[in-house]
């Protein structure tokens, strides 16, 4: 009987592994990312299945398979077109990137901008695509996961509260304008999990 918790654990992690890139992921790609984050190879066995191929079709809710040219998908509630998503790079105080991608509207305003000017707007809105390094010395995997819980699948706003001119870095705001009044600020969430500090100092 296949363990509904590890499934549960392994989909999380294939569906992270397969949105935090933005080129297409080969199933070779996906099988050598999971070695990289997990240390072992996708535990299809485990779960009951012969091989990895048929791992994926037995998920459909977290990964399309697009057999004709080899190619993986990710299972998405977004609205948009996904063929204009670009990934914009915030990147906080420490060795962290936060990825975003933009839909629709935004991707031309977007393209005109990047002519005229270096800095983003204020606000990006978009999807959380990946956060990279997942881990490292002040941003642990649990961090990681626990980030991934709550902002999965949600269109939030990255608001710059500051930049930091010496040494490139900007603080952000994640806000969510759909959810309750005491849930939309998402950094807030994060420090009350104890999973991350308020800030990094180095």
């Amino acid at each position: 009987m296949v363990d509904q918790g590890f499934l549960s654990y392994v989909k999380k992690l294939i569906h992270s592994l397969v949105v935090s890139t933005p080129d297409r992921v080969t199933i070779e790609r996906l099988e050598r990312d999971y070695v990289n984050v997990e240390g072992c190879a996708v535990p299809f066995n485990k779960l009951g299945f012969k091989n990895i191929e048929s791992l994926l079709r037995s998920i459909p809710d977290t990964v399309e398979s697009t057999w004709t040219d080899q190619h993986i998908d990710y299972s998405s509630s977004d609205e948009g077109s996904e063929s204009d998503a670009i990934p914009v790079f915030a990147v906080v105080a420490s060795p962290h990137s936060f990825y975003f991608w933009l839909h629709d509207e935004e991707y031309e305003d977007y393209k005109g901008m990047s002519y005229n000017m270096q800095l983003p707007p204020q606000c990006w809105p978009g999807r959380l695509a990946c956060i990279t390094p997942r881990q490292g010395q002040y941003f642990s995997m649990e961090a990681s996961n626990y980030f991934y819980d709550i902002v999965c699948y949600r269109r939030l706003f990255a608001k710059i509260e500051k930049i930091n001119d010496a040494d490139n870095t900007c603080t952000m705001i994640l806000v969510d304008p759909n959810s309750s009044l005491h849930t939309k600020n998402i950094n807030m969430a994060l420090i009350e999990s104890g999973w991350v500090r308020r800030c990094y100092k180095p």
